[in-house]
């Protein structure tokens, strides 16, 4: 895993968040991680792992 993608895609999925939040239907963390992941599909290990970085920095643990 590439450090500098994993933290460009959870740049993205914190943008997409912040963006998602102001729509009436918001999307959850899980709805980004799957879009990201059919778009760039050779790299849904870096995706998947910003996603468990982002996701635990939400929650806290």
């Amino acid at each position: 895993m590439d450090h500098e993608i994993v933290t460009k895609y959870e740049q993205i999925m914190k943008d997409s968040i912040m963006l998602s939040m102001g729509m009436d239907h918001p999307k959850t963390l899980k709805e980004i991680a799957c879009d990201l992941i059919q778009n760039h599909e050779e790299q849904y290990l870096n995706i998947n792992y910003a996603y468990l970085k982002v996701k635990r920095e939400i929650v806290g643990a």
